[in-house]
C-alpha cells in the first residue's frame, strides 16, 4: 500500500534531521578510527600520541552511530508502520557498544589484549549474522526509484557478507561505514521522498 504525507508528517519532517547528522558523523569517524588503528599497529607508524585520537575518535562515534539506528527503529514505526527490526535494533546497539569498549580495553590492558581480542571477534560475528537479519527483513519494504533504502540494505548485506570473508574483512568495514552514511541522508530526507511499499 502506499503512504501518502499527512499534515502531522509535515510537522515531524525535520524531527529526524539530528540523528541523520550523527549518522553521516558516525561514518566518517568509523573510516577515519580504523585508519588510525592500522596506522597505529603497525611498528614502523606505531606512535603513543595517536592513542589518544583513537580513543576520542571511538568515544564520540559510539553514541554517534548508536543513536540513529534507535530513531531509525521509530522513523519506520511512524511513517510505515513498520516495526518487524524493533526487536533487532537495541541488542545491536549493546553489541556494537560492548565491541567498541573491547577494542579499547586492549589498549589499556595489553596483557589482556587476546582476552579482548576473541570477545571483540566472537561479538563481532554475533553482530554480523544480526545485521544480516535486520537487512533481510528490511527488504520486505519496497522503495520507490528515488529511495536509498534499498542501496543501503543491500550495501549492508553486501558488508556482512564481506566481514564473513575473512580476506575482504577491510571492504566489509567500509561497506559497513557507507551504510552509516546512507542512513543519515535517509533520515534527513522528508517523508515524500521515501515512500515505500508493502509485499
Amino acid at each position: 500500500m502506499d503512504f501518502a504525507l499527512t499534515d502531522q508528517d509535515v510537522g515531524n519532517e525535520n524531527k529526524y534531521k539530528f540523528a541523520g547528522r550523527c549518522a553521516i558523523i558516525s561514518s566518517i569517524l568509523l573510516v577515519f578510527g580504523w585508519a588510525i588503528s592500522i596506522i597505529y599497529e603497525i611498528p614502523a607508524t606505531s606512535k603513543p600520541s595517536l592513542l589518544p585520537i583513537i580513543f576520542i575518535t571511538s568515544l564520540i562515534q559510539i553514541p554517534c552511530g548508536a543513536y540513529p539506528y534507535y530513531r531509525f527503529r521509530e522513523y519506520l514505526n511512524v511513517n510505515y508502520d513498520f516495526h518487524k527490526i524493533d526487536n533487532f535494533v537495541i541488542p545491536l546497539i549493546v553489541i556494537w557498544i560492548t565491541i567498541s569498549v573491547a577494542g579499547l580495553a586492549g589498549y589499556i590492558y595489553p596483557g589482556l589484549e587476546l582476552i579482548f581480542m576473541i570477545i571483540w571477534g566472537l561479538l563481532g560475528i554475533i553482530s554480523v549474522v544480526l545485521m544480516m537479519i535486520y537487512s533481510i527483513i528490511l527488504l520486505q519494504l519496497q522503495p520507490s526509484s528515488k529511495s536509498l533504502l534499498k542501496t543501503y540494505t543491500y550495501t549492508m548485506i553486501g558488508g556482512c557478507i564481506c566481514c564473513l570473508v575473512v580476506f575482504l574483512i577491510p571492504v566489509g568495514f567500509v561497506m559497513l561505514a557507507a551504510t552509516d552514511f546512507m542512513l543519515g541522508l535517509i533520515l534527513l530526507k522528508p517523508k515524500e521522498e521515501m515512500q515505500v511499499d508493502f509485499v
